[in-house]
């Protein structure tokens, strides 16, 4: 699980309650939530189910989109890589460390 804070524009009052009932209904979100003082969008979500990408269009089919500000764009940035790299240890396949290298014998 982990838990992203970004800044949106362009969302209209009515669009911000829709939008996050549809965040919330994608598979592997925990948490939405919308600050509309400050425009910010936190969530909580297990990315080896859903990305950044997909909440992205999920904003922008509202009429929002992710701030341009340089700061934004950086934790976007950085949230995708992390996400990225969650979703390739989740695939990885562990190993031991202690085993012989394939075709060794134990005994001589």
């Amino acid at each position: 699980m982990v838990k992203r804070t970004l800044t949106l524009t362009g969302l209209q009052e009515r669009e911000r309650v829709s939008m996050c009932e549809e965040i919330d209904q994608l598979l592997g979100i925990d948490e939405v939530l919308f600050i509309h003082r400050a425009d910010k969008l936190l969530l909580a979500y297990d990315p080896t189910h859903v990305d950044l990408d997909d909440i992205e269009a999920v904003v922008q089919r509202h009429g929002g989109e992710f701030a341009a500000n340089w700061w934004n764009r950086v934790k976007a940035g950085y949230y995708r890589f992390v996400d990225q790299n969650v979703r390739d240890n989740a695939k990885h396949e562990p190993h031991c460390c202690h085993k012989l290298p394939p075709g060794r014998n134990r005994h001589k």
